[in-house]
């Protein structure tokens, strides 16, 4: 895990430097692949130079990937040359220069530094980058597209349940309270579950890309999205029209129960 560690700084910083995006995100995850390569083959060299005993097996692994990956390596450089062109870049280059900066680290400590071993023998590991398909760059360029949501709204989208089970266990407490003390906390908690849902939207534009990155949509995502719009229009105060809702707060509590039911069975 340490060697994916190490490398997917640079397959985000390839696209920074070029300035540019491919078509769709198989021809980035080319790319990345091509980017990968060279980062690989520059690991491979340096880790058999400090740690000799290791040669022959790094050299099977960056040989495997190579042969494996070949035309996506191929048309991702392909691909990357154009956009590097358009730019005034050159894509070998900064493939090259890009490896050279995220290796600097282990190139200057000593063969004998723990660190060192560490990460050449992370090259090896079954999880490694050097083992992954193009779907597994895919599905890394997904989580990396909802990291750059969840950091744009300061909250991962993979903890918007996690939030939405606080917001819900308030909501079914309110059927228990006084008059006019669920009035102020139902308004303070319409603020919260309005702000979760918008949260919420930003994540379900992102899982509307699944496809795209060939991974599994997370449904679970839409049904929190669907109960948050319930339960804040059932919190409506009497004079917004807008918000007003068929369903009862009943009707909406007993959804709520079910759910959070089925999360606690998982």
């Amino acid at each position: 895990m340490l060697f994916r560690f190490y490398l997917l700084p640079c397959l985000v910083l390839a696209f920074s430097c070029c300035g540019a995006r491919a078509a769709d995100v198989v021809a980035e995850a080319e790319i990345d692949i091509f980017i990968a390569d060279t980062y690989l083959a520059k690991a491979a060299d340096t880790c058999a130079q400090k740690l000799p005993e290791l040669r022959q097996a790094l050299q099977a692994v960056r040989q495997e990937f190579h042969q494996r990956l070949r035309p996506e390596i191929e048309r991702g450089r392909e691909t990357g040359r154009a956009l590097a062109a358009s730019r005034g870049k050159d894509i070998d280059e900064m493939a090259n220069r890009i490896a050279d900066q995220n290796m600097a680290s282990v190139t200057l400590q000593p063969a004998e530094s723990p660190g060192v071993r560490k990460f050449c023998e992370s090259v090896l590991e079954a999880k490694s980058v050097a083992r992954w398909s193009i779907d597994d760059f895919l599905r890394q360029s997904f989580e990396s597209l909802k990291m750059e949501v969840g950091n744009r709204q300061g909250l991962p989208c993979d903890m918007i349940a996690m939030w939405f089970e606080g917001l819900a266990r308030r909501f079914l407490e309110l059927r228990g309270s006084a008059p006019d003390t669920a009035e102020l906390a139902g308004s303070l908690l319409r603020l919260n579950l309005g702000d979760l849902k918008r949260k919420a939207s930003n994540c379900l534009a992102v899982q509307a890309r699944a496809a795209e990155y060939r991974v599994t949509p997370d449904k679970e995502l839409g049904t929190i999205a669907e109960l948050l719009g319930s339960m804040e229009a059932v919190l409506a105060p009497a004079w917004d029209s807008r918000a007003k809702t068929m369903e009862s707060t009943t009707t909406v509590g007993k959804k709520v129960d079910e759910f959070l039911a089925r999360r606690a069975q998982k």
